[in-house]
């Protein structure tokens, strides 16, 4: 009987190593990284004080779209490029931050610099990440 036991929890033991190992080789893979992406601390202010606001994960107001930078190099590079394209698209275009968000909220108003800073950030990184 007592055999029966110590073989019983030896083999749930092992199992469970196993389970817990094989685990943890998973989430230590960065396969699914994008090397290529990065955000400077300068893009990262601007996107701190005039898109987080809203799109990051502890965004106070409601849009229609959380956007997740975190998670962006985990995409692969076609989608990556389509999120930088469309980063580029909607600052050059005006189209965020909206402006009844602005009216509300003027000091987090993208200047030209800011929004230079953004576009070329957004099409640089884009461009390399083609190149490769």
């Amino acid at each position: 009987m007592k055999t029966l036991f110590y073989t019983s929890v030896t083999a749930i033991f092992l199992i469970l190593l196993m389970a817990f190992s094989s685990t943890s080789q998973i989430s230590s893979k960065p396969e699914g990284r994008n090397a290529n992406f990065n955000v400077p601390n300068d893009v990262m202010t601007i996107l701190d004080n005039s898109c987080l606001q809203c799109h990051g994960d502890n965004g106070k107001f409601r849009p229609k779209l959380k956007w997740n930078f975190e998670k962006m190099a985990d995409l692969d590079n076609a989608k990556l490029i389509s999120k930088l394209s469309k980063i580029e698209d909607v600052v050059s275009n005006n189209e965020m931050p909206p402006r009844k968000y602005i009216k509300k909220n003027p000091s987090h108003k993208l200047t030209k610099e800011h929004k230079k800073t953004l576009t070329n950030w957004a099409s640089s990184l884009a461009e390399e990440i083609t190149k490769k």
